[in-house]
């Protein structure tokens, strides 16, 4: 008798299972059928054999996964044939049916079957009698026999697809993410899916992540969609999910480290290491023995986005793009929380989908501050408002990596589109000429590829670029303004900008009426063979007009292949001479090292700005926090502010930009529109701001957004690089910096650093500037940034719109934005601001530059 203990239980309830029989007459050979399909009836139609693997943890036996009928298979016998002699050895099977059926007549069962002594069987057959013609049998191959060494860390077990799986974008997100957190292997148990799925999975399995085990379980049985019986009455639950999970850690026992039992909608996140592999290695040191780790699950409502993240060419991709839902729905208490599982395969005897029901190892539940499972699904609480959402953006600390990852999947499927015209002859060389019923098959079959190969294209085929002419000179004329306006005076171009973070593109920022402007080309002119290619453009008017008719816009254009054009025309029209067109040279070309760590860029100088002490104290501070360039977009300003700003130009420190953008529009100086005929905002503030993160994108390591009002002023550290050296540390990934800002009223003053010297400059003297307003919890907080330009798409004044990196909000007792200007709540008496004297604490340092500056300048 054999004694099978379950540690689980704990206790010594002994399950018998019969001995091996004696050895049957021996045959001349060890034939039987080898079983083809992965999911095998057997005669009764009442059991399916998946898989029989070598388990010797207990006893040197046979565990074969299988499905029977929960009542109606009472018996059956493992048939072995033992190899040189070729005796055939019958042992009873013990018949183990899973706990979990959640009430169908079919559930996964364990078939066990003791092995013959001295002999390692290689194949074994299941029958329901002991009496059986064995060449008669399928013959299955005994998985497991030989113990490897493991060849991966990290397999995602996905079971099963089904329904003509059709979330493409969400899948390939999802498998990028696996690939960044350490997966080498997904095994998918594939029922069915569409036509650009199995495109997808293709890619895959050639790669050698994906593994796919077909899964044709409906050609059995009556399959539910359903976990339980209540809700579907039909042979088995979700498609057999829960066999197909036990017969993956079976098949992964040998050669995979961890096995993790996952949806393709979910993702494991780690909060506080950076992929599996750490988190694994320190929750296994915490928790020695243990061999299951269970992670809570969390619902992010597919239903609830966010407007981030919007990459055009993603659109046209079927599916949920994740990165736009980062709110979750709150933790109910008093419901199950169907948690999902990170297991040594070794450790476990047979599993449900969110615990184990048998195993060696203890279970684990990982608290949710150290990981959580990111699913992204309809959702379960759909009565809650948005604001009863938990807003989690655990899942941008990866946006570079993933959207970089993600968009190599799409450039492979543009790769494939390129090989279009050679599909096509061959297509016309098949179907072309004599007709047979070989042939016919053929065109069949090259078309449908043709036509899988280039869907996910077609939205993109109006943008592609097109040749129009060859052998011309690349002439053009040459533009020199800062804006310029194009012959329909709707739209003006600031500036093109060479953007390959996610396909090969000139990207030109400019200014759009955003109902009048409907379609832009760029014209490409290719050295040295003069071709001449027109390109469609996107024009991505920004989100943020404040109502203006009038914004920034990002016109965008596929460059062509085998080109590095270093000039572009805007066009309305694919039809024009390109030497008559205005010739803008495309920026950021040639990638380069960061030649300052910090820029700040300050738009828009207007209004014959005056302000000469305070912005020179502004200036001399940046300085002192470690900053190298400002920029700045100057409309206009006085002639004693000319000189300033000459004096700093001479110097390097300052970089001016013109901005004459009311010679082309009627400019307002309010934020939002006032219904007074004006166009544009704020002098055309956020073009203005979206420019110099390009300008500075490839020669500064951060830009900082602010007026020349404002300095953020770090609390706990000397300047800005050691602030942000430490910001970054805390939060990797992160590429957006969000500052308090605070009002300091520039009516309320301290008498002290009264300079003599200083009172015939114009301007604020910001060092008697000392007493802030308190902060109202009740009013939007016009934040200022620092950022790293290369993490951001476009940004708005007091936020970006879209970016890759993570937005930050530091908190106030690490650096708040100083802004002396006049007050926004006047009514408040001098005792109810707070004094805050941060600023004192760079005096010594601030006074001498400033006399150096004003002694070679004003005074």
């Amino acid at each position: 008798m054999y004694s099978w203990k379950d540690p689980q239980l704990q206790n010594n309830i002994t399950r018998k299972i019969f001995q091996a029989t004696s050895a049957l007459p021996a045959s001349q050979l060890c034939r039987g059928k080898p079983a083809q399909n992965v999911i095998t009836a057997l005669e009764d139609n009442r059991t399916f054999i998946i898989s029989p693997y070598f388990d010797d943890r207990e006893s040197k036996v046979t565990r074969v996964i299988g499905i029977v009928h929960h009542e109606d298979v009472k018996q059956l016998y493992c048939w072995f044939c033992c190899q040189p002699d070729g005796k055939i050895y019958v042992a009873r099977a013990k018949i183990d049916v899973h706990s979990d059926r959640f009430g169908f007549p079919y559930g996964a069962a364990d078939i066990v079957c003791l092995e013959p002594e001295n002999c390692n069987p290689t194949h074994v057959s299941i029958h329901q009698s002991p009496h059986a013609n064995i060449d008669q049998l399928p013959s299955f191959e005994i998985k497991n026999r030989k113990s490897e060494t493991f060849s991966v860390d990290f397999t995602v077990c996905i079971s099963a697809m089904f329904g003509n799986y059709n979330n493409v974008l969400q899948f390939i997100q999802s498998v990028e993410m696996y690939k960044i957190l350490g997966v080498q292997k997904v095994v998918l148990y594939k029922n069915n899916c569409s036509q650009l799925m199995e495109k997808v999975l293709k890619f895959y399995m050639e790669e050698g992540t994906v593994e796919i085990i077909p899964w044709p379980i409906n050609s059995h049985l009556k399959v539910s969609t359903k976990w339980h019986f209540s809700m579907d009455a039909k042979d088995i639950g979700y498609y057999g999910q829960i066999t197909a999970l036990n017969d993956c850690i079976y098949r992964n026992m040998q050669r995979s480290k961890f096995v993790v039992l996952n949806d393709a909608d979910e993702i494991i996140l780690p909060l506080k290491h950076p992929d599996w592999k750490a988190m694994m290695s320190s929750l296994q040191e915490q928790n020695p023995g243990a061999g299951i780790f269970l992670f809570e699950n969390h619902i992010f409502p597919k239903t609830v986005s966010t407007p981030v993240f919007n990459i055009s060419s993603w659109n046209s991709v079927p599916g949920v793009n994740i990165l736009q839902h980062v709110h979750r729905e709150p933790d109910r208490k008093e419901v199950f929380n169907p948690k999902k599982m990170i297991i040594d395969p070794r450790q476990v005897v047979q599993t449900s989908v969110h615990s184990v029901l048998r195993a060696y190892g203890n279970s684990v539940n990982v608290p949710a501050d150290v990981a959580l499972v990111y699913h992204c699904r309809v959702p379960l609480q759909e009565e809650l408002p948005r604001e009863s959402l938990i807003r989690d953006t655990a899942l941008w600390r990866y946006n570079s990596s993933l959207i970089t990852n993600v968009n190599k999947m799409r450039q492979h499927e543009v790769q494939g589109q390129r090989n279009w015209h050679t599909h096509l002859d061959t297509f016309r060389m098949l179907c072309g000429g004599k007709k047979s019923y070989f042939a016919a098959a053929v065109c069949i079959i090259t078309l449908t590829s043709v036509v899988t190969l280039s869907y996910l294209r077609l939205q993109r085929l109006p943008y592609l670029p097109k040749i129009i002419q060859e052998g011309s000179r690349c002439r053009g004329k040459i533009t020199r303004s800062t804006i310029t306006a194009l012959e329909d005076n709707r739209t003006f171009i600031i500036s093109p900008y060479f953007d390959d973070r996610e396909s090969k593109v000139t990207r030109v920022i400019g200014i759009v009426h955003h109902e009048d402007v409907k379609q832009l080309y760029c014209w490409f002119c290719c050295q040295p063979d003069g071709k001449i290619y027109v390109a469609r453009a996107k024009i991505d008017v920004h989100s943020d007009r404040f109502g203006f008719p009038y914004g920034a816009a990002d016109i965008v254009c596929l460059e062509p292949e085998n080109c590095n054009p270093t000039h572009v025309s805007i066009h309305q029209s694919p039809h024009a001479n390109i030497d008559q067109l205005p010739s803008f040279e495309i920026k950021n070309r040639k990638s380069e090292t960061f030649s300052v760590d910090f820029t700040v860029c300050i738009s828009a100088m207007f209004g014959n700005y005056n302000n000469v002490l305070q912005f020179i104290q502004s200036v001399e501070m940046y300085k002192i926090l470690g900053v190298q360039k400002v920029v700045i977009y100057k409309n206009n300003c006085s002639q004693l502010m000319e000189k300033v700003l000459k004096f700093y130009m001479e110097e390097g420190t300052v970089e001016i930009i013109p901005w004459p953008i009311n010679s082309h529009l009627k400019v307002s100086t309010k934020w939002h529109f006032m219904q007074d005929g004006t166009h544009i905002g704020y002098y055309g503030q956020i073009t203005a701001l979206n420019d110099c993160i390009y300008r500075n994108m490839q020669r500064s390591k951060f830009v900082v957004l602010n007026d020349a009002d404002e300095i953020i002023l770090p609390l706990k550290h000397p300047d800005w690089k050691a602030m942000m050296s430490s910001l970054q540390e805390q939060n990797p990934g992160a590429g957006i910096f969000l500052f308090e800002n605070h009002i300091f009223p520039k009516t309320v003053s301290t008498p002290v650093f009264n300079i003599s010297s200083w009172n015939s400059v114009p301007g604020v003297n910001i060092l008697q500037h000392v007493h802030r307003e308190p902060d109202r919890k009740e009013v939007f907080n016009p934040k200022k940034m620092i950022i790293d330009p290369r993490q951001v798409v476009q940004t708005s004044v007091h936020s970006v719109l879209r970016a890759y990196g993570n937005s930050v909000n530091v908190p106030a007792d690490v650096a708040l934005v100083y802004h002396c200007r006049v007050p926004l709540q006047e009514e408040l008496p001098r005792e109810s601001l707070i004094r805050d004297t941060a600023l004192w604490r760079y005096n010594s340092s601030l006074i001498t530059n400033v006399n150096k500056v004003l002694h070679q300048t004003v005074l």
